[in-house]
């Protein structure tokens, strides 16, 4: 979130909180997924059903562009 990345083994409740605290700033939030390509996908779906439980609506799972 912001500039800060977070290791969810370690950081699940302190993401989960900022994510919520966050998530009060803004009136239709939004967020964008840009997970390392060696995440695991349960890591994924938790971060989606954790945006879901505080209300963010519209949710990006970025790529990168290979050429």
């Amino acid at each position: 979130m912001g500039n800060e990345r977070y290791n969810l083994k370690i950081d699940w409740d302190l993401f989960k909180f900022r994510l919520k605290q966050m998530m009060k700033s803004y009136s239709d939030p939004a967020i964008i997924i840009n997970g390392d390509r060696n995440v695991k996908y349960d890591y994924v779906v938790k971060v989606i059903d954790a945006a879901s439980t505080v209300g963010i609506k519209h949710l990006v799972l970025a790529t990168e562009f290979k050429s």
